[in-house]
């Protein structure tokens, strides 16, 4: 059933495309017309009226008239003739239609001259105010596309400069180098406890005790700088691997304070850096 399909449809193609050249239409008009006894018959004629006029069928009335003088030569001349004439006649139609337009202009310029606004003049002020009108609309149309994307660039940048202050805030664990000073201030004031941190190593002691030492490692730290600079790392004791954890606010240039958690305990505490 496809095939069949394909087929009716590359016939109707092919019908399509030679009826769409100038030759074969003009060809097939003019035989129409010059035979126009067996395109009346065809269309019109019932068997009474092929009687009345001598033929017995419908192969008898194209059999007869196609055998006349001519009755494809005369088509196939004016075919040729029509083929060669329409692209000259065309031309001529649109050089006829110029030149009406152009003189029928001047002549309607001409009566309307001696107005006080001369009809010429109006025109033309008129098509360079519309001109004029529409550069406007576009630069404003075209100013507000650049400002949009001009605005939209800039908070793009903001955006990624802000990302990127957090990316980098948050591998910047060489932050916490130096020498801090940890005491509790909740719920009671304990000791003060030295911690100094070389990259990711950590050595603590209690405040003039700096024999009593403990080892530890950062196990992961995160600095925000937005909108107020906060941190939390943990500490892991390289003897017994217990972890402490502290989630801290800066409170001034050099102090933060916060929260610590040591397993199922926690407490205030104050954290403030004494010496890089």
């Amino acid at each position: 059933m496809d095939k069949i399909t394909d087929r009716i449809s590359e016939i109707s193609n092919s019908i399509k495309e030679r009826l769409s050249n100038p030759f074969i239409f003009s060809f097939i008009l003019s035989w129409l017309l010059w035979n126009w006894k067996i395109t009346v018959g065809l269309l019109w004629y019932d068997y009474y009226q092929l009687k009345a006029d001598g033929y017995d069928t419908y192969f008898k009335l194209i059999s007869t008239e196609v055998g006349k003088d001519g009755s494809f030569c005369y088509p196939f001349w004016v075919s040729i003739g029509i083929t060669l004439a329409a692209p000259v006649l065309k031309t001529g139609f649109h050089l006829f239609n110029a030149f009406i337009i152009k003189n029928g202009n001047k002549a309607y310029f001409e009566i309307t001259g001696k107005a006080s606004v001369s009809a010429e003049k109006y025109f033309e002020a008129k098509q360079e105010a519309d001109r004029l009108h529409n550069r406007m609309s576009n630069a404003i149309t075209n100013e507000g596309k650049f400002k949009q994307k001009y605005e939209d660039e800039v908070v793009r940048n903001k955006q990624l400069s802000e990302s990127h202050k957090v990316e980098t805030a948050m591998t910047e664990s060489a932050f916490l180098n130096g020498r801090w000073e940890l005491h509790h201030t909740q719920p009671t004031r304990g000791d003060k406890y030295i911690f100094n941190f070389i990259g990711g190593s950590i050595n603590s002691h209690k405040s003039g005790n700096p024999g009593d030492s403990s080892s530890w490692s950062l196990g992961f730290f995160f600095r925000d700088i937005r909108p107020t600079e906060r941190m939390a790392f943990q500490i892991v004791n390289s003897q017994n691997g217990s972890s402490q954890f502290y989630s801290l606010s800066k409170e001034s240039e050099a102090a933060y304070v916060g929260t610590e958690i040591s397993g199922n305990n926690s407490s205030q505490v104050s954290f403030i850096k004494i010496a890089k």
